[in-house]
């Protein structure tokens, strides 16, 4: 299960708190890709619900990844603010996973 945001950011420890975030979404990379291939092989009248489910899952993923990436170029005042963005996404991504899981559950 997804793991919530833990990490407080810090201007002075920048490198740690992105290599947090990247070490979560390394673990949740991999759920993402074993809940891809559950999705595909589940009855087809099912599959439009979970598969919209997961496709919310995926677009928030790829935006905290982005944001990573945008926190990581960009000086400390910009970074700052770039978090307040991502821990919202990051909250997004927890919970449309959490809906996908429970919708492969009913």
């Amino acid at each position: 299960m997804m793991d919530s945001l833990n990490h407080k950011y810090e201007m002075r420890n920048k490198e740690r708190y992105i290599y947090n975030l990247e070490a979560q979404l390394e673990k949740w990379e991999s759920q993402i890709k074993q809940l891809e291939i559950f999705i595909m092989n589940v009855e087809r009248k099912e599959n439009g619900k979970l598969q919209e489910e997961f496709e919310n899952v995926k677009k928030n993923y790829n935006i905290v990844k982005d944001k990573i990436n945008e926190i990581k170029i960009n000086d400390d005042e910009k970074a700052a603010y770039l978090v307040e963005h991502i821990e919202i996404v990051w909250d997004e991504l927890k919970v449309s996973f959490i809906n996908t899981m429970k919708k492969l559950n009913d």
